[in-house]
């Protein structure tokens, strides 16, 4: 007798990501959910609890990365059988040797690829020259056992880049791969109010990992060359404690509102009364033909983007977003004085980015391949 979707276990896996994980527990977790099957979330976190219909179990965080990746790993798997689960979705490459053990007890299991992990090992600033490669080298033999024996492997951006990687490396595996998108929820933005802000000043925003690589210190930066100067609001966690001491050092933090990581009610709302997103990500290989989540939010919230000048970016985001050299503060105080000025040109293009998102990308339309995928793997055997 097949099972109803109140029997169907799945388990959500992650040693790296946080409790509130946009990609993860918002659209993932809670789309599961809301759809019946039964959901937990092995995820870094301070207690049990249940969110959203979803069962959090917390998993203890590990600073050392290698211990992370032993200890951490070992946890995860005895609680992911706990569970019961039928299907394991994880999201972090180094859980790749975890999710053969769970194979071998006869899980099905998938690898939520986040970004190109082979090309970005490059970025890394991971020992010496010698000991990346033999990482990158570690790193594609697993992935390719990973895509070799795993039931699915969704990859979040469906560009070029992508798909010349997997697509070309992995021919005889392209039935294995599902193309789920990080794009906003519309329906869970609409449902909250903007924030109750007196705008005493024009109001940038910033949300999103916070290291060297996304210009959030040029930005910072740049704030002190304008007049009048604009509050920059900042959500995220730091990368390192250096960075951010740097970034605390600029003359423009005077002008910034740092709000820390906060969950997405919490972050929506502030994005509702800006006036502009920033999405500054230095020409990096694995950023220059990428569809940045935090774009898709400002879009959703109809506010317009200021964006790196990449042609790609320039071809997509034409509508809706401004484009300048994101290494260079003066530059950057420039446009921001220019933009932010002409009101008219702001709400056009905010609206133009909204509708975008209406018509092209929504999470909605995300949801219904993860429901899909989810109900083919439950239908059929359990099998390579």
């Amino acid at each position: 007798m097949e099972n109803n979707r109140a029997e169907k276990r799945v388990c959500h896996l992650s040693t790296v990501h946080s409790v509130s994980d946009d990609r993860i527990f918002y659209k993932e977790c809670v789309s599961l959910a809301r759809h019946g099957f039964s959901v937990s979330f092995l995820v870094p976190h301070s207690r049990d609890e249940v969110r959203n219909g979803v069962q959090i179990i917390a998993l203890k965080e590990y600073r050392n990365r290698f211990v992370r990746v032993i200890i951490g790993g070992w946890c995860g798997f005895r609680k992911a059988m706990k569970t019961k689960a039928q299907l394991i979705h994880f999201h972090d490459p180094e859980l790749i040797p975890v999710g053969f053990i769970l194979k071998l007890f006869g899980r099905k299991v998938i690898y939520d690829v986040h970004e190109l992990v082979f090309h970005h090992m490059d970025q890394k600033e991971w020992g010496n020259a010698i000991g990346r490669s033999f990482l990158k080298f570690l790193y594609r033999f697993l992935e390719g056992l990973a895509i070799r024996f795993f039931d699915r492997i969704i990859l979040v951006v469906d560009d070029d880049q992508f798909r010349d990687y997997f697509f070309t490396t992995y021919k005889k595996r392209i039935p294995k791969f599902v193309f789920i998108r990080n794009f906003s929820m519309i329906g869970f933005t609409d449902d909250l109010p903007a924030a109750a802000l007196e705008k005493k000043q024009d109001i940038i925003i910033y949300a999103g990992g916070l290291d060297r690589n996304r210009g959030i210190r040029e930005v910072i930066a740049a704030t002190a060359l304008m007049s009048p100067s604009p509050l920059f609001i900042i959500f995220g966690k730091w990368s390192d404690e250096k960075y951010e001491a740097e970034c605390r050092r600029e003359e423009g933090w005077k002008n910034v509102q740092y709000m820390g990581y906060r969950k997405l009610e919490e972050l929506y709302p502030f994005i509702k009364v800006a006036d502009l997103g920033i999405a500054l990500l230095y020409p990096l290989k694995n950023y220059l033909t990428s569809l940045p989540v935090k774009a898709f939010e400002y879009m959703a919230c109809s506010v317009p983007i200021l964006m790196s000048d990449f042609p790609f970016w320039m071809k997509k985001f034409e509508s809706c977003a401004f484009f300048t050299d994101p290494s260079d503060p003066e530059i950057i105080a420039k446009m921001l004085q220019e933009i932010l000025k002409d009101k008219a040109i702001l709400q056009e293009k905010g609206r133009a980015g909204r509708l975008l998102v209406e018509q092209q990308y929504s999470w909605e339309a995300e949801e219904k391949t993860l429901i899909s995928c989810y109900e083919e793997l439950f239908s059929s055997p359990n099998k390579q």
